[in-house]
């Protein structure tokens, strides 16, 4: 069995299993914050999918469906794709939350989204409520560029969000940041071999 607290390698990534309730009508309802557009990101307003000129997004595709569909479209080999999905989840979570991980708002906002209440009050806490909640980042994700269609799911346990998450979820364990608002959704779902 694998546990969160144990030495992991791999990859690591926070999902969330079927929501028991049903979701608001809008996205102020679900409490779903529209992009980040305090300034406190470097990567702008654009999605990560805007930066191919060729490349035509379809908003109503989730990430891992969109972003498979622009390596088709880019020819990118198995080893690119790898740097680059991961590549496209920071830049888009930088662009949602923006860059800056000493503003309190931005925290909060995260944890509002993945349902946390009351929302903490201070970073320090609103890090250690995250560390207790098993959301996917690419569901997050998914959220951000179709909130109607795809709601935050939040996993009730660590076993239905692992399940979730090794089915082509996971974001990589070399790329996780210290301190960062990735890192801390991210949970070890493979187990070190010995």
């Amino acid at each position: 069995m694998t546990h969160p607290g144990r030495h992991h390698q791999g990859g690591v990534s926070v999902s969330s299993a079927p929501a028991s309730e049903a979701a608001p009508a809008s996205p102020s309802e679900r409490g779903t914050p529209p992009p980040s557009d305090s300034g406190s990101s470097d990567v702008g307003d654009l999605n990560y999918f805007a930066k191919f000129n060729s490349f035509v997004a379809n908003p109503e595709a989730g990430f891992i469906a969109e972003f498979k569909r622009l390596a088709i479209h880019e020819n990118w080999s198995e080893k690119q794709k790898k740097v680059r999905r991961a590549d496209a989840v920071e830049y888009e979570i930088a662009r949602h939350y923006g860059t800056d991980k000493t503003k309190l708002e931005k925290w909060q906002e995260l944890c509002g989204e993945v349902k946390i209440e009351p929302v903490p009050l201070s970073i320090t806490k609103c890090k250690k409520a995250l560390a207790s909640v098993y959301v996917n980042i690419f569901n997050i994700l998914d959220h951000r560029r179709n909130p109607e269609r795809y709601p935050i799911k939040v996993f009730e346990t660590y076993e239905k969000f692992r399940k979730y998450t090794v089915a082509g979820r996971v974001y990589p364990l070399v790329r996780a940041k210290q301190d960062t608002f990735i890192k801390s959704l991210l949970r070890p779902v493979y187990m070190r071999m010995k």
